[in-house]
């Protein structure tokens, strides 16, 4: 049986979940697979014979891999999960991506230490093809976990007036307020989109990062009280919050960043605007999320579970279980 490791960057954050999703999928798929923190797995790769055991080791933080290309890795692997490479930047994101990776020569560096290169969205596999890592770049679609994350009580307009304070739909905006680059995603739209729709919506905010980061049974009860999700990020690799979401029965209002176009369907699941890249962009997504809002907040109840449904069944087609074989399959071909 193949043996592979994975390797995240911090305990109770993205990677971590996605590692343990992938630890669960491998048992029905004959590979067996140890997670470790970083921070662990600097002890086994000094350990005899730490790295040699493994047929793959996967680093989902690319720019803080070390360099053990070549050194009885078997095969070495990394996740591109975002288009810029964390730089925040408007405009074409693919030709911003292959720019910035072709023309940074420790990117570059860093990336030519890998023998796999592991793309979350289509897009991205582009870009990764226009540096000339055409025989590295393989597409493998994240997932949620579907049996984690589910719809609490039925929801719709007559429930909502019994469970919030009043019967205004609850739009959940869950993302990094004040530390990070990305931060313009909500100070340049969330409070005018709040204000454009405050009569008929409230935005509930979960500023978030790493050092204060819920625990999955907490998020799934803020989903669970919440009516809709925004996403308002001017790039994404896939925005994990839409696809929790989703599989909680929330109609998801997105820009369209990174993979939400392949989840969310226009009047179906949710709504989707268009993408940040100047200020009349900008102006248009704050305009169109509202109408997405107002449209929501009237919907009678079978209509507005409709859309829950819709959101439920979207989530379900991107669960684990059915994006991990990806995963194993490009950590794993042509080993013998």
């Amino acid at each position: 049986m193949p043996r592979v490791a994975l390797i995240y960057d911090v305990d109770g954050w993205c990677w971590h979940y996605q590692a343990q999703a992938l630890q669960r999928c491998s048992r029905n798929l004959d590979v067996c697979v140890d997670i470790y923190s970083q921070a662990r797995f600097g002890d086994v790769s000094r350990s005899a014979g730490g790295l040699e055991r493994y047929d793959a080791i996967l680093h989902f933080s690319w720019t803080e891999s070390p360099a053990w290309r070549g050194r009885r890795v078997k095969r070495y692997a990394t996740v591109i999960a975002h288009h810029g490479i964390e730089h925040q930047k408007p405009g074409d994101w693919q030709a911003v991506a292959a720019s910035e990776l072709r023309n940074s020569r420790q990117a570059c560096t860093k990336l030519l230490r890998f023998d796999r290169l592991l793309c979350v969205n289509p897009m991205l596999v582009e870009a990764v093809c226009r540096m000339g890592f055409h025989d590295k770049a393989r597409l493998t679609m994240a997932g949620v976990e579907t049996a984690i994350y589910r719809p609490g009580s039925p929801k719709g307009p007559t429930v909502r007036g019994l469970r919030a304070s009043g019967p205004k739909l609850r739009v959940g905006w869950c993302g990094q307020v004040s530390d990070r680059p990305n931060t313009k995603a909500y100070k340049e739209t969330v409070p005018a989109i709040a204000e454009a729709v405050r009569d008929v919506a409230e935005i509930i905010v979960n500023d978030r990062n790493h050092t204060n980061a819920l625990t999955q049974a907490e998020m799934v009860a803020w989903y669970q009280g919440l009516d809709a999700y925004l996403c308002t990020s001017y790039s994404e690799g896939t925005p994990a919050p839409i696809l929790e979401a989703a599989a909680c029965g929330l109609p998801v209002i997105s820009t369209d960043v990174g993979s939400a176009k392949w989840l969310v369907m226009g009047g179906v699941n949710g709504f989707m605007t268009g993408q940040i890249i100047d200020q009349p962009s900008l102006e248009g997504v704050i305009a169109e999320s509202a109408s997405a809002i107002r449209i929501l907040a009237g919907l009678d109840d079978a209509a507005y579970l409709s859309f829950s449904d819709n959101a439920r069944l979207a989530a379900e087609r991107h669960g684990w279980d059915k994006m991990a074989k990806a995963w194993f399959d490009a950590l794993l071909e042509d080993q013998a």
